[in-house]
């Protein structure tokens, strides 16, 4: 008696078009393809290569010359400072001023350093303003913008320019008649000849190499993964 014909489920499978086809036949075309994929985007990749790498974002940095007894810069971009150091008669330490004065709200045309903590202003402080319209959002290399020359009037107890002192309370402030008032010692002024210029730091994207490795990786564990669920 002839014996039925009988196909063994666990070593061939139907493919899409009807044909009975081997599992490793099949994984070998999966594998093709994914070898061939990886080819072209290494082919890709690697043309990037070729292309040199461009700045991502480059940030304005501000150094502070011409001001006796202060030194530093700080990084300005529109809108927010960032990556301060500042020393100064005051604030002699290094890194000395590190962040804007809590609550002062800076702008392009000048910024108060010192406490960052709005529930305990006491410390050293330092005004800067500039001149003109302030700090521009794309200055050229190499370009300066003058430092407003401080001037302290203390019967409105108002400092408008630049100058430092030193809060002696978590308010920075005291009424009359209080021992400390009014709160802050008498403005030390910043005269006339002090200017900020201009640096252009970059910070580059990474590199094609390094893009290269990534993509190249990330297809080999893909194949790693696809012949791992097929076996």
């Amino acid at each position: 008696m002839r014996k039925p014909f009988f196909i063994n489920m666990i070593k061939w499978n139907v493919s899409c078009s009807g044909v009975l086809v081997s599992p490793y036949r099949r994984e070998g075309g999966v594998m093709n393809r994914l070898i061939l994929r990886s080819l072209i985007t290494a082919s890709l990749l690697l043309v990037l290569l070729s292309v040199p790498s461009i700045a991502s974002a480059d940030s304005i940095l501000w150094t502070i010359t011409g001001v006796p007894g202060v030194t530093g810069s700080f990084i300005f971009n529109g809108t927010t400072y960032s990556n301060i150091s500042i020393i100064t008669p005051l604030n002699p330490t290094a890194p000395g001023y590190t962040g804007v004065l809590a609550g002062s709200g800076p702008t392009a045309t000048g910024v108060a350093l010192g406490s960052t903590n709005p529930s305990d202003l006491s410390g050293p402080v330092l005004t800067l303003m500039f001149g003109g319209l302030g700090l521009p959002t794309n200055p050229t290399p190499g370009m300066m913008v003058g430092i407003v020359a401080g001037v302290f009037d203390p019967t409105t107890l108002q400092l408008t320019g630049s100058g430092e002192f030193t809060c002696l309370n978590a308010a920075c402030f005291a009424p009359p008649g209080s021992p400390d008032f009014p709160g802050f010692t008498t403005p030390t002024l910043i005269g006339t000849g002090g200017d900020v210029f201009a640096t252009v730091v970059s910070t580059p994207e990474p590199s094609a190499l390094s893009l290269l490795v990534m993509g190249l990786v990330t297809l080999l564990a893909g194949v790693a993964v696809r012949k791992g669920v097929l076996t």
